[in-house]
């Protein structure tokens, strides 16, 4: 697989950077958000494969992300959601543009699997 590039957006920084370094040993280029107002300019900015986002963050939720790509008409290959909590159901949250929707605590070789098994 060549280097795909994937942004990785929760507020619990060393959660973040903890799952960065899986993606970067899977041979990933990750680039890190701390919450999805910020997100948003850097997929404005630069061109990402693939965003892990945490649902509920203080400084843009990982839903309002979804929403205001499809507003601004970002694509990427696949967006996922992780949470730790179910307040949205997944069927609706589907239907908004994600592709899948992950558990915490998430297991980062389960994503990287499902994530290679898309090409």
């Amino acid at each position: 697989m060549s280097e795909k590039v994937i942004l990785i957006v929760d507020d619990e920084k060393e959660l973040c950077r903890v799952i960065s370094w899986d993606f970067e040993d899977a041979g990933f280029k990750v680039i890190q958000s701390f919450g999805g107002i910020d997100a948003l300019k850097i997929l404005q900015e630069q061109y990402v494969d693939f965003v892990l986002s945490d649902i509920k963050m203080p400084k843009g939720d990982g839903v309002e992300l979804l929403k205001n790509m499809k507003e601004h008409k970002i694509e990427v290959n696949a967006f996922f959601l992780m949470t730790g909590y179910a307040d949205y159901p997944e069927k609706t949250l589907k239907d908004l543009g994600m592709n899948k929707l992950f558990q915490k605590p998430i297991d980062s070789e389960d994503i990287i699997a499902y994530i290679k098994g898309l090409n």
